[in-house]
């Protein structure tokens, strides 16, 4: 019967030699023999059927089962997307959040760890561990022509904050496709420039940093939760009317 199935057969000897060693598994009422998954399996359980009867004299009431192993699936070998963006994304230098790829220009925005991002009378340092690849995050843009004036007791709009589950230099790719005199009002960095940096309107006089990351359900909380606590959206960017 073994002979027409051959990998029946193979199983099938080391299931006897198996019988008398070590790797058997035992319990009261049972041989469980673990064997990798093959197409013969259907085959070999009938066949340790019909090989039970014939050892029950020997081995009293015992039924002798096969365990098929289980393999590694696709889930134990694929990141899965719930994981993406949470563990923070290091950057290969670890002072600052730029991640330092090669024609990568969103790291000339980027801030260093441990700068002071002064908005609305409260300040906020860059964090560790983030850079522009990171995604499902929340991040800050500033205006740097307008927060020079700071220094000089003039208050003037100058933050966003915002949410992307995108790699943040993708966002920003976003933000950068907007500073042009058509599109310019679809989003409030292109349109902060166009009214109050005309001989400025450029993505490069804003300075930028990853401030969280976040879990993708928890994004618009989270946001709403950055912008109610540092106010954009009473004296901010984040009150600008852009077009969606």
């Amino acid at each position: 019967h073994t002979a027409e199935h051959p990998g029946v057969h193979n199983v099938y000897c080391t299931f006897a030699m198996g019988i008398t060693s070590q790797s058997r598994i035992t319990t009261p009422e049972s041989l469980v023999f673990p064997v990798n998954y093959m197409r013969e399996i259907p085959e070999l359980r009938k066949l340790l059927k019909e090989v039970e009867r014939v050892v029950q004299p020997v081995l009293g009431d015992t039924r002798i089962r096969v365990a098929t192993r289980k393999g590694t699936s696709i889930g134990n070998r694929v990141i899965r997307n719930s994981a993406i963006g949470k563990a923070p994304v290091r950057s290969l230098d670890q002072e600052t959040q730029k991640c330092a790829s090669s024609g990568c220009k969103c790291c000339k925005h980027m801030g260093r760890s441990g700068d002071i991002f002064n908005i609305n009378r409260s300040e906020i340092a860059v964090p560790n561990g983030y850079n522009c690849k990171t995604a499902d995050c929340i991040y800050v843009a500033q205006c740097t022509l307008c927060s020079s004036l700071r220094s000089e007791g003039i208050l003037l709009e100058d933050t966003y904050i915002g949410q992307t589950s995108q790699n943040f230099h993708k966002r920003v790719n976003g933000h950068r496709a907007c500073f042009n005199a058509v599109d310019y009002k679809k989003s409030a960095l292109s349109l902060h420039a166009m009214e109050n940096h005309l001989d400025h309107f450029d993505i490069g006089i804003y300075k930028m940093a990853v401030l969280k990351g976040v879990n993708p359900r928890r994004l618009n909380r989270e946001e709403f939760r950055f912008i109610e606590k540092f106010q954009t959206n009473s004296f901010g960017l984040n009150r600008c009317k852009v077009e969606r």
